[in-house]
């Protein structure tokens, strides 16, 4: 080893890994978790990875969920605007 190393001459990399993902908290069912470990342990791939594949699979297909409560059933319709949370719950009459 040197006892000194001239860095001035390197170049600058970029991070190619920056900004391609983003980390947030989520409450998962307990239910889903235990969905998504026991198909990791079928593929080999980490439950968050094939958690995130899923969700990315909706949203580029622009999936709409439908869900049902007492037999109403409701949609959830994305939207990009704030209102859009707001028009979905007007959907829904309860």
């Amino acid at each position: 080893m040197k006892k000194e190393y001239d860095f001035s001459k390197l170049k600058e990399l970029k991070n190619v890994y920056a900004g391609k993902k983003k980390a947030v908290g989520i409450n998962l069912s307990p239910e889903v978790v235990d969905y998504f470990k026991g198909l990791a342990e079928q593929t080999g791939l980490p439950y968050q990875k094939l958690i995130d594949l899923y969700l990315l699979d909706c949203a580029r297909k622009r999936k709409k969920l439908t869900m049902r409560w007492g037999g109403i059933a409701a949609t959830h319709y994305s939207s990009r605007s704030v209102f859009g949370a707001a028009r979905a719950r007007s959907r829904l009459r309860l």
